[in-house]
């Protein structure tokens, strides 16, 4: 599909670990300081793509699902920003998780769920220099996806990245 996965982050972390343990060399520490980097530019370019028409089929579906549904479910986006603003269990790891999901379920961020998607943004710019490297990228991926402006968050998260 579009949407770019962790896994490409780890995969060059630890290409970029295993060059520097082989040979310690200049430009393998020079690569493995840049795999980040690359890492991020192609998440974010590969979180913009086009979906393939069986995806934004089932999306559309989905959406649907959601604004038919709205009235049931503006209470459980306002609770669940609450949480997310308010306690300190949700981790980095949750967050993501959770964002992940709600893109996964086609919620974007628009009333109700801009909150929410605030509330995502918020406490991970706070925690994003003692998040994973996964954690960021996933985080990253989701407000992306959800159309959400995540420029404070992009920004806390590049060094992790």
């Amino acid at each position: 599909g579009g949407r770019a996965s962790p896994a490409l982050l780890r995969l060059d972390r630890s290409r970029a670990a295993g060059d520097t343990a082989s040979n310690g060399t200049h430009a393998a520490r020079a690569a493995r300081d840049a795999a980040p980097l690359r890492a991020r530019d192609g998440l974010l370019a590969r979180a913009r793509c086009v979906e393939p028409a069986g995806a934004v089929a089932a999306a559309a579906a989905e959406r649907a699902w959601l604004d038919e549904n709205l009235p049931f479910l503006e209470p459980l986006a306002a609770h669940t920003a609450e949480l997310v603003e308010q306690s300190e269990d949700i981790e980095a790891g949750r967050r993501a998780a959770l964002a992940s999901a709600l893109v996964a379920a086609g919620v974007r961020s628009e009333p109700p769920w801009n909150e929410l998607w605030d509330a995502i943004e918020r406490r991970s710019v706070e925690s994003a220099p003692l998040s994973e490297c996964d954690e960021c990228a996933s985080v990253a991926e989701a407000l992306v996806n959800a159309g959400h402006s995540s420029q404070r968050y992009l920004e806390a998260a590049a060094p992790v990245v």
